[in-house]
C-alpha cells in the first residue's frame, strides 16, 4: 500500500475511522474504517492486510502495539472498539499509533498466560 492510502468501508454513525501512524515513518499512514463492535483483534489483523510497503511487515499481531489517546487496543476477540471508548470525530480519522515489538525481542505470551499450565501470569512493579 502506498504512503497516505486509504480504504474506505462508508461511513455510518456506528462506524469509526482510523488513522494508523507508524512510529519513525513520517508521512505513512494508513486509514481504515470499523464498526464500532469490531473486535480489537481484528483491528490488528485488518491493518496487517493493509500494511504499507515502505515499512517492515510484523510476523504476528502480537508483535504489533496500537495506542490511541493513551489507551492500547489489546489483541482480544471478546473487547470491541466500543469498549476502547475511543473518540470519533466527525472532521477527521482518530489517530492510532503503530509501533513494532523488534525482532530480537521476544512475543509477548498470548492473554498473559504460560503456555505450558495455562496460569496467568503475575508481576509487580515498584516506581522509586
Amino acid at each position: 500500500m502506498l504512503q497516505g492510502a486509504a480504504k474506505k468501508m462508508g461511513k455510518s454513525a456506528d462506524q469509526l475511522s482510523l488513522r494508523f501512524l507508524f512510529a519513525n515513518y513520517d508521512g505513512v499512514y494508513v486509514i481504515l474504517d470499523f464498526d464500532m463492535d469490531t473486535p480489537q483483534e481484528e483491528v490488528k489483523y485488518a491493518l496487517l492486510e493493509n500494511w504499507p510497503d515502505d515499512v517492515e511487515k510484523p510476523s504476528d499481531v502480537r508483535r504489533m502495539r496500537l495506542l490511541c489517546m493513551g489507551k492500547e487496543l489489546e489483541n482480544s476477540s471478546t473487547k470491541t472498539l466500543r469498549h476502547a471508548k475511543i473518540p470519533a470525530y466527525s472532521t477527521h480519522p482518530t489517530p492510532v499509533n503503530v509501533s513494532v515489538l523488534p525482532k530480537h525481542m521476544a512475543t509477548p505470551a498470548q492473554d498473559d498466560a504460560d503456555t505450558e499450565t495455562g496460569a496467568k501470569a503475575q508481576g509487580c512493579c515498584v516506581v522509586m
